[in-house]
């Protein structure tokens, strides 16, 4: 019976290891309508939001962000690309934001390519202007989400070869790139900057950092910037004024609404001495991990009179680092987490829990993340519930199904490495403030608590999003593993990163351990 079940189980899982064929993402870009180049000051800009690849697509929305002070915009149109029938919201257009969108009710496209929607706008200035999305979503007839990449444009305002340069906001890099900032040519006008230019995104739940500096100025008195960013990918939470201006400048209150921050300061009777510097800094929390943009919808300098001084602004680009994929395998041997106790009581609670992973100020609970890890029991352990947990600000405990954990080792003769998965959508939104691994149970029998952990990471189902605790970083981790919590119900504890050993507790005999046993510490 046994080995037919274990059969069974070998059939399911082969099953989840079938080849999935992923077809190409549709792409969302804009593109402009005739001529590539910015018309004369007055005239009309039209372009087109195109999409290419999109399959069962029923709606859509996104956020374009462009520059006001160059761009006016008019009004939009819905393309063609929808079935008949499909309605659109209206446009909500604030602070060189627009978010537009439409849908299809009970039917979806015919085709693959086409155009979403048609944008014009009034030229107020010939200066170079950046048309960038923001955010971007397609979804099906059920109104799920269809994976997609968008693509901006940048329109020269140059009066030679005004020509159209398409930027690719999905671009990725892998463990080994190297980051550099673009090089900036600098003429005769101040350039104001974002840095890092092109910036690697932390991982959900952390803080991203960048700086608004200056260059290449003289005469500053004051200065006021407003950014677009994608709200559904980064939340603001803070700026700071820089050291560029004199001592005694003070800032305007901060504006921040819609995925726009509007900030400024000033200098009374004075101006900077330095021709370079920062600006402000800004701090945002993530909330998704995704490609996206931050860009200057305007930017302006003034000298000690108010007056305007001429002045050109460089955004940047988040991009997303080629993730690991998941660890689901453990072989045996080598460095590993031991736990080890003696259960005093028959039928008693018991809790023993050793933290990994903390978080001060709490790491944000993600939908559709998951804590994955190995975990091996003693074949003499009395108990075979435990792994890893998930404490949370509001008191919520997450961890192992128990039943789960028993029915994974319980048709093995020998003690072997089994992989566990926990679904964070339960706690989603929360904020973790700690990971830790362990045992906790309501009943348990009297006897041998022995346990290996390893590979304890955060990931999306199929990539590596946090390495929490993987022993082979761990080689040179010197710090003391203690408890977490109240113990309840065990003594004798022994937690340490060791060479990978099985206790046993033979009938009759005392608690021993066998195995070569080689601890860090």
């Amino acid at each position: 019976m046994k080995r037919n079940r274990f059969a069974s189980l070998l059939f399911v899982t082969s099953l989840l290891f079938l080849p999935i064929f992923v077809s190409a993402q549709a792409v969302i870009s804009v593109l402009p309508v005739g001529d590539e180049n910015l018309p004369d000051i007055g005239d009309l800009l039209s372009v087109n939001i195109d999409i290419a690849d999109g399959k069962g697509v029923a709606g859509f929305e996104f956020k374009l962000t462009y520059r006001d002070a160059v761009l006016e915009f008019s009004e939009a149109k819905l393309g063609d690309f929808l079935p008949a029938g499909a309605f659109a919201v209206p446009p909500k257009v604030e602070g060189g934001t627009i978010l537009y969108g439409a849908t299809a009710i009970g039917a979806t496209a015919v085709g693959t390519d086409g155009t979403l929607a048609t944008f014009t706008f009034k030229v107020l200035a010939q200066k170079d202007s950046d048309l960038t999305f923001l955010s971007a979503k397609l979804s099906d007839a059920v109104a799920k989400e269809i994976t997609s990449t968008t693509k901006a444009v940048t329109i020269k305002a140059e009066v030679e070869e005004q020509k159209l340069t398409e930027k690719n906001e999905t671009e990725q890099i892998k463990d080994d790139d190297t980051q550099e900032v673009d090089p900036i040519l600098v003429g005769d006008s101040a350039v104001l900057a974002i840095n890092p230019a092109k910036v690697v995104s932390p991982s959900v739940g952390e803080t991203l950092n960048i700086g608004v500096s200056i260059a290449n100025a003289t005469d500053v008195a004051g200065f006021e910037f407003k950014l677009a960013y994608d709200d559904t990918a980064l939340e603001f939470s803070g700026i700071k004024l820089g050291s560029y201006l004199p001592t005694g400048a003070f800032a305007v209150p901060v504006k921040a609404e819609a995925g726009t921050v509007l900030y400024g300061a000033t200098a009374i009777g004075a101006k900077s001495v330095k021709s370079h510097g920062e600006l402000a800094s800004l701090s945002f929390n993530v909330i998704i991990a995704k490609p996206s943009a931050i860009e200057f919808v305007s930017a302006k300098l003034s000298d000690p009179n108010a007056k305007e001084i001429p002045s050109s602004n460089v955004g940047a680009k988040i991009i997303i680092r080629e993730a690991e994929a998941v660890i689901t395998e453990r072989q045996s041997g080598g460095q590993s987490l031991n736990l080890q106790a003696t259960i005093t009581e028959e039928g008693q609670p018991v809790n023993l829990q050793t933290i990994v992973s903390e978080y001060k100020d709490g790491k944000v609970a993600a939908k559709g993340t998951f804590i994955e890890y190995q975990v091996k029991f003693s074949q003499d352990s009395a108990i075979k519930t435990g792994g890893v947990y998930i404490h949370t600000d509001k008191g919520n405990i997450l961890g192992p199904d128990g039943l789960q954990a028993m029915r994974s080792v319980e048709d093995t003769e020998d003690s072997t490495w089994t992989h566990a998965r926990i679904s964070l959508d339960p706690i989603s939104g929360e904020k973790i403030v700690a990971i830790t691994t362990g045992t906790r149970m309501d009943s348990a029998p009297k006897g041998l608590f022995s346990m290996l952990v390893d590979n304890i990471q955060l990931t999306d189902g199929d990539k590596i999003v946090e390495s929490i605790w993987l022993s082979k970083d761990k080689l040179d981790d010197q710090s003391d593993l203690k408890v977490y919590g109240d113990q309840v119900g065990v003594e004798q504890v022994k937690m340490d990163v060791a060479e990978e050993k099985v206790s046993v507790e033979p009938k009759d005999k005392i608690l021993t351990s066998w195995g070569q046993i080689k601890s860090e510490k």
